[in-house]
């Protein structure tokens, strides 16, 4: 009895020490990385920042040294603090929330009207670490496993996620949530019993879900993982006599909720509907025409002019297609969904090449603050960094693996917690396939960027099955070796 808790008090040991280790490599990725803007950072931060510090300009002439910096090479920490609100409408995201509290806490900091991105994201990094330290508490006092925790540490420390925090992109929530719902699952699904409150996470889920949803109008097809989260809690709620009206209620408020903020956070801004007729002529010139056998007769079936063949497979930054694109009022998502009727071959070529950029994490964008073209050392982004190396169809036959091993090992063992594994994959494989999908809305433009949210659904996936393989393996192997010592 003595020597099993001097066990339990080692094995806590070597838990904490890594705990501490995952911690300190969640601060230094924080204090030592960013993103730099692409230019999409004046789509939301006109409330927060006017151009980086020390520059006379936000925007410098295109092509230029100057504008290579600002816009590519190294992620900007300082700003001048925004003078007026009219320097921009900032798009809606559901960022906002956390950017607005670090804004309230650069003030309360600094007050000098510089703004430190570190500050602006620091609401984001608490979160984070918080909900990490919440989840490895959960899994000490729930499971009899030390495999959780060291999967959880994989997860929250990867540096790449991380660096996304301190930019001005909408995309850091996304990873957030995206991050705390699979530490929340990945936990309920190492216990051979589920938490009698596990639908209370459920709701937590649904509501990081909401975010996710309306952080990006690409993103607004989790309405479509929020119905598989409302089937799970209408399946669950046996005793209920209304569990039927509440599915369908958390349906339906989950969806007003989405198309409230969409509509209300996007009407009456020209800067969304003039991005919305360039994803257009991306989806159809960059994408669609580039796949196709005839394309002078798509190009006649959909109206457009001949003349424009020649922008076939070039992206709208140049002036002839902003000329096409200010000329042709009828480019819109409806002529996208034309062009996909009159030549689906052409579509699904185009989303079989999108979908080889799944687990693509790398960037060309600079990552390290003070440093041009920097990019994050890989032992501080294991996970994302050895995913890039072996993206596209071998990640897509891992990422079927993976949900068919979980869905059969619950099928097997009848488990209380079977459920969860089906409900897991069911929504983790789904946003994987509708990313996809969803990338061809902007044809071939910056597709690794666009499907970061799928490849870090198919990683957590992966890496999830992989854990609870290795451990179904030593359990196995452990439980033949003490049959063996008995006999």
């Amino acid at each position: 009895m003595l020597e099993k808790s001097q066990d339990i008090f080692t094995k806590k040991r070597y838990l904490a020490c890594l705990v501490c280790i995952s911690i300190l490599m969640i601060l230094v990725s924080f204090v030592s990385f960013g993103v730099a803007d692409n230019g999409d950072f004046t789509r939301y931060f006109g409330y927060y920042v006017e151009r980086p510090l020390g520059m006379a300009v936000n925007w410098p002439p295109h092509g230029t040294e100057e504008w290579k910096a600002r816009f590519f090479l190294e992620p900007v920490r300082f700003w001048d603090e925004a003078k007026t609100q009219s320097v921009t409408i900032p798009w809606f995201t559901s960022a906002h929330i956390t950017w607005q509290i670090g804004k309230w806490l650069n003030n309360a900091v600094r007050g000098d009207g510089v703004v430190d991105i570190l500050l602006i994201s620091f609401p984001l990094l608490t979160i984070h670490i918080l909900s990490y330290l919440y989840l490895c508490k959960f899994s000490l006092r729930n499971t009899s496993s030390s495999s959780p925790i060291i999967l959880l540490s994989f997860l929250f420390s990867d540096g790449l996620f991380i660096a996304y925090y301190n930019s001005f992109f909408a995309e850091g929530l996304a990873f957030l949530c995206t991050l705390i719902v699979t530490g929340v699952f990945a936990v309920h699904l190492y216990r051979p019993v589920p938490n009698g409150n596990f639908r209370i996470y459920v709701w937590i889920c649904l509501g990081l879900t909401l975010l996710i949803c309306i952080s990006k109008r690409q993103y607004a097809y989790f309405l479509c993982i929020s119905l598989i989260y409302a089937t799970y809690l209408y399946l669950t709620d046996k005793k209920s006599k209304f569990r039927l009206a509440r599915g369908i209620g958390a349906f339906v408020l989950f969806s007003l909720a989405t198309i409230a903020s969409l509509w209300l956070g996007r009407s009456g801004n020209p800067q969304e509907l003039a991005a919305a007729r360039v994803t257009s002529y991306h989806s159809i010139y960059y994408g669609i025409l580039t796949h196709s056998s005839a394309p002078e007769q798509l190009l006649e079936k959909l109206n457009l002019p001949a003349s424009s063949k020649p922008l076939i497979g070039s992206p709208a930054f140049n002036e002839q297609s902003m000329a096409l694109i200010e000329q042709q009022s009828n480019l819109s998502l409806r002529l996208v969904f034309r062009a996909i009727l009159h030549e689906p071959k052409a579509y699904a070529r185009l989303l079989l090449a999108n979908s080889q950029f799944l687990g693509d994490f790398s960037s060309e964008l600079g990552l390290v603050f003070g440093k041009q073209k920097g990019s994050i050392p890989p032992m501080l982004h294991p996970l994302s960094y050895y995913f890039t190396s072996i993206r596209g169809t071998a990640i897509i036959i891992l990422t079927v693996i993976s949900g068919l091993y979980l869905v059969f090992r619950a099928a097997l063992n009848k488990r209380e917690n079977s459920g969860i594994a089906y409900f897991f994959v069911m929504i983790y494989f789904s946003v994987c396939v509708l990313d996809i999908v969803g990338t061809t809305f902007d044809g071939k433009q910056e597709v690794s960027k666009h499907l970061l949210l799928g490849s870090l659904h198919s990683l957590a996936l992966i890496t999830v099955s992989i854990f609870i393989m290795l451990q179904d393996c030593y359990h196995y192997a452990y439980k033949g070796l003490r049959a063996q010592t008995r006999s």
